[in-house]
């Protein structure tokens, strides 16, 4: 169990301890790859990029400064300290000057864990949780259970048309279907449920950071979302839980 800026191996699960509070929590970041090369102590280098937002990080004193069909700087705070910078080019060359170390480039809107790089990009795969059967293994019975969920950066990270996020689901996905997920349209993550495979948005966040907890008593949903109770007893029945993201 390993925390931020490292490199995990495959099926070994990530704690981030960067939360308020400091309880870990289980990391779960979508796909990146990291452009800069030799990125444990960046040196001088050009990078060809495209229209797409990109978020440039390193740690250190120094400055990288962007040339090209964009044009900015981004300035270290210190040794330990992680500093970001989201910009979109068409195509530039990327100079660096300073003590800049565990140097970063990748496509998005904001900044995820260090991947390490030496002479070619390495990639990220997206992290993937699934836990089977929690209704049949009592964590959740038929006269209820709470779950809590809390996303920082809450973006809709584009998977495929329907984007999805976290699913409280059965078996078969059609039926007790309670999805936490962003649209092809949506900037923000929403709740929905499906019955009888037919789909309901029941409320859509709105901030950065949000705190939902579901209360289900065994018939009907209670959802919270940052302390303020939004959805109010909706019909939900459960068969074969799992979670899925």
């Amino acid at each position: 169990v390993l925390g931020n800026d490292v490199s995990v191996a495959v099926n070994v699960p990530r704690l981030n301890y960067d939360v308020i509070g400091g309880q870990p929590c289980l990391l779960l970041e979508p796909q990146r790859t990291n452009r800069l090369l030799n990125s444990a102590v960046v040196a001088d280098q050009s990078i060809t990029t495209t229209a797409v937002a990109q978020t440039l990080s390193f740690k250190g004193t120094g400055t990288i400064t962007i040339g090209g069909t964009f044009t900015g700087s981004l300035v270290g705070t210190g040794v330990n300290n992680r500093v970001n910078l989201t910009f979109t080019p068409t195509a530039g060359t990327l100079t660096v000057t300073g003590s800049c170390t565990l140097g970063q480039l990748t496509d998005g809107a904001y900044a995820t864990t260090y991947v390490p790089t030496t002479g070619a990009a390495i990639t990220r795969n997206t992290d993937v949780i699934t836990r089977n059967n929690i209704y049949t293994n009592n964590l959740v019975t038929d006269a209820g259970g709470t779950f809590f969920i809390e996303l920082i950066n809450n973006f809709a990270f584009i998977r495929d048309v329907f984007s999805f996020g976290i699913a409280l689901t059965n078996a078969n996905n059609s039926n007790g279907f309670l999805i936490i997920a962003g649209g092809a349209t949506s900037s923000r993550l929403g709740i929905r449920k499906i019955v009888s495979s037919v789909q309901t948005s029941l409320f859509v966040t709105t901030t950065d950071t949000v705190k939902i907890v579901i209360k289900w008593d065994g018939v009907n949903a209670d959802i919270f979302v940052n302390g303020a109770k939004v959805i109010i007893s909706t019909p939900f029945a459960f068969a074969a839980l799992e979670v899925l993201n």
